[in-house]
């Protein structure tokens, strides 16, 4: 069921055929992850000292009405649009599910996925957590499936000019570490002046990547962990990653807020050398990818 295509199991389907039935097994292949993937979350209410319980819940009402807001604004759309939707979320918990095991971001990086709050208010996804000798180093991550150009373009402008405001840059409000830094402490608080950077495969890749994360849950087999450490996704986001930090370190004067990206593109340099050597590489075209470079491209030109 997992490896072949459609159109290698019956190559004379009539177009609307296959198409319906690449729909049915990407649906399949979701709700196989969805069953099988973790579902641990940050917990707002393990902060309850560091904020207070009123705090939190005011916090907790903005969150859900915020989500609320979100769900009615998708009943709107287009059903392609509702299923791009539906497969970017599914693609946040298969980056959590196996991209700190198969050591997708190197060996020191911790994937952890935000509350409500910080996904709904702030626009944060996943935290990519960087754990080096002497310090911590974070990315806050948005995952999407827009394949519209003018709409990548505007995520990637939001996140330039969140950097490069002073006054109101992103914020990580609820981050609590799973591991302990050097300084022998599990880092639990605010992540202030966030570096954010936005992600995402086409629907080509997520479908092959899905297919694989499904069979990998499902039976556990070699082949499956062989092609899901080996992903092309993994260098994928490794290069927007790049991109963007490096739009970010020639757009900053912020010294302080400089010397975080620089950080952060040391690592992520460092990171894809190792992919290199291993033989990972994106051996195809994604659209998600095109569009993150053609945006700070667009930018850098200005």
């Amino acid at each position: 069921m997992f490896r072949d295509s459609i159109e290698e199991r019956d190559p004379f389907l009539n177009p609307s055929k296959r198409d319906f039935l690449e729909k049915e097994s990407l649906r399949t292949n979701m709700k196989i992850i969805e069953e099988n993937a973790s579902q641990e979350r940050i917990r707002m209410e393990d902060f309850i000292e560091d904020y207070g319980e009123e705090e939190i819940e005011w916090d907790k009402k903005s969150a859900r009405k915020l989500k609320e807001r979100y769900e009615q604004k998708q009943l709107k759309l287009p059903e392609e649009e509702r299923e791009n939707h539906r497969i970017a979320k599914m693609l946040e918990k298969v980056i959590e599910e196996v991209a700190e095991l198969n050591e997708w971001f190197g060996g020191e990086a911790v994937v952890i996925k935000t509350c409500d709050y910080d996904d709904y208010k702030n626009g944060v996804d996943l935290v990519l957590e960087f754990n080096g000798e002497k310090k911590r180093s974070f990315l806050a991550v948005d995952v999407c499936m827009a394949f519209d150009y003018e709409r990548v373009a505007g995520k990637v402008e939001r996140n330039l000019n969140k950097v490069k405001d002073e006054d109101a840059p992103l914020e990580v409000k609820y981050y609590c570490s799973e591991i302990e830094g050097s300084d022998g402490k599990v880092y639990k608080g605010k992540i202030k002046k966030a570096v954010p950077v936005v992600i995402g495969i086409d629907r080509n890749n997520a479908e092959e990547l899905f297919n694989d994360c499904a069979e990998l849950l499902q039976t556990k087999n070699k082949e499956a962990k062989t092609r899901v450490h080996t992903s092309k996704a993994q260098v994928i986001f490794l290069e927007q990653i790049k991109n963007q930090l490096e739009l970010y370190k020639e757009s900053l004067e912020d010294k302080r807020m400089l010397r975080k990206v620089e950080d952060l593109l040391y690592i992520i340099a460092n990171v894809r050398e190792e992919k290199k050597e291993e033989g990972i590489v994106n051996d195809g075209v994604d659209k998600m990818e095109e569009n993150i470079e053609r945006a700070c491209k667009r930018h850098l030109s200005i």
